[in-house]
């Protein structure tokens, strides 16, 4: 049976395949494993849709789909083995008290392409000789219920398949305890969940084709449990899919709040380099074509920005009157927040300063400190000031600039 939801994880399995196709280069087998689990469980799922299904079975080898969705399906869940002890590290079965499903997995790993080599040289040789292959199946299992050479094909398939789910799924489990984020455990859950249900998908199957050899079944029980079996078949894809792609959305959504800081930033940032612009490493452009640029990521990208910007303020000291902090301090008393306001009022009356050709030998105080722990929280803060700074006038910052001057003059 392939419906709708099969289709939809079907495609989900092959987007992530194609968005992960960079993984394949030499050199991260953590990503290339993982991109293999992908890429074997979205040839799996296709090769079980009526229409693949229906083409390779015109050719001269009957169920021909059958066997290489189990070819697949084989060689995703070695992958997906390689992937989950690439996380444990290399050197997990060197300690001492190591558990013995680690030990076992770690190696059941190195082995991994003998593993695959000999269950598909087993299956092939199963497949083509003790398989009846008479009429093509539209489903597997059920038309092939009661046979034992079937039954045993089968297995040999499924012996892989449920102690790997078993493997992954107690690595997973103990890598839980261990989680940092909210997120990344929340994905460990979602495989752990998607590895016990494969367990429990490989002792139906099995328990079913050796119960149907042993005794006749109905073969209209056996088409309603296939149906139930394969929802739950594409199930543990989907729970799988999700888990692993649920702790990097938190890469996504830390990529997008940086995006979102730069498109905040960049008026702010503009002006200030446009009026300074021996700070800067380019001259400024428009704002999409800035906060779109590939030539540096977006984190190194901000923390430029935030440098360049602090770079210009400094130099702003220069045409500040030194009252200038005091009188702004004075005028944005009673604002909401009021530093921050501060600060954007002292820097548009200082490029006003600057834009009348006013200067100082000794530059003006210099902007109170913060207590700022890295480059996003400073670029935070000057996104603070950005807001307000965008609702100040010329003629606002102009008056400010004047009320510092005549505050410095002395009295007569």
């Amino acid at each position: 049976m392939f419906h709708l939801f099969s289709y939809t994880i079907g495609a989900a399995m092959t987007t992530l395949a194609i968005w992960r196709l960079s993984a394949i280069a030499p050199g991260d087998t953590h990503r290339r494993a993982l991109w293999a689990c992908y890429a074997g469980c979205a040839l799996a799922l296709w090769l079980r849709s009526p229409a693949i299904r229906d083409w390779l079975n015109r050719s001269s080898i009957t169920d021909l789909s059958v066997l290489l969705m189990h070819y697949a399906a084989t060689a995703s869940i070695l992958a997906i083995l390689t992937y989950v002890t690439s996380v444990e590290g290399p050197g997990a079965s060197a300690a001492a008290a190591e558990p013995w499903p680690v030990t076992f997995a770690l190696w059941l790993q190195r082995a991994a392409n003998r593993v695959l080599l000999v269950q598909i040289v087993l299956m092939t040789v199963l497949f083509l000789t003790v398989v009846d292959r008479s009429a093509p199946s539209h489903a597997f299992v059920p038309d092939h219920a009661g046979q034992w050479g079937a039954a045993l094909y089968m297995t040999v398939f499924h012996i892989c398949l449920g102690v790997t789910s078993a493997l992954c799924g107690y690595l997973w489990a103990s890598a839980l305890r261990r989680a940092d984020t909210p997120l990344l455990r929340a994905g460990l859950i979602l495989m752990c969940t998607s590895m016990c249900l494969s367990v429990v998908y490989v002792l139906i199957q099995l328990g079913f084709v050796w119960v149907a050899v042993a005794e006749p079944v109905n073969p209209q029980f056996a088409l309603q449990l296939d149906t139930y079996v394969e929802g739950l078949h594409d199930g543990i894809f989907g729970l799988f899919a999700a888990g692993v792609c649920l702790p990097a959305t938190s890469g996504a959504a830390t990529r997008l709040a940086t995006w979102r800081t730069l498109w905040r930033l960049h008026p702010l940032w503009r002006d200030l380099t446009t009026a300074i612009p021996d700070v800067a490493w380019h001259a400024p452009g428009p704002r999409l074509h800035e906060v779109t640029r590939l030539s540096m990521p977006l984190d190194v990208q901000l923390d430029r920005w935030t440098q360049e910007i602090a770079d210009a303020v400094d130099q702003l000291r220069h045409h500040a009157p030194p009252m200038l902090l005091t009188v702004a301090e004075d005028t944005v008393a009673g604002h909401d927040d009021a530093q921050p306001a501060a600060e954007a009022l002292w820097i548009k009356a200082a490029l006003c300063a600057m834009a009348d050709g006013a200067r100082n030998d000794i530059a003006s105080t210099a902007l109170p400190t913060k207590p700022i722990a890295n480059s996003y929280a400073e670029a935070c803060w000057l996104v603070r000031v950005q807001t307000v700074y965008a609702t100040i006038t010329p003629s606002q910052a102009r008056e400010v600039f004047r009320a510092a001057v005549m505050a410095h003059e002395p009295t007569g």
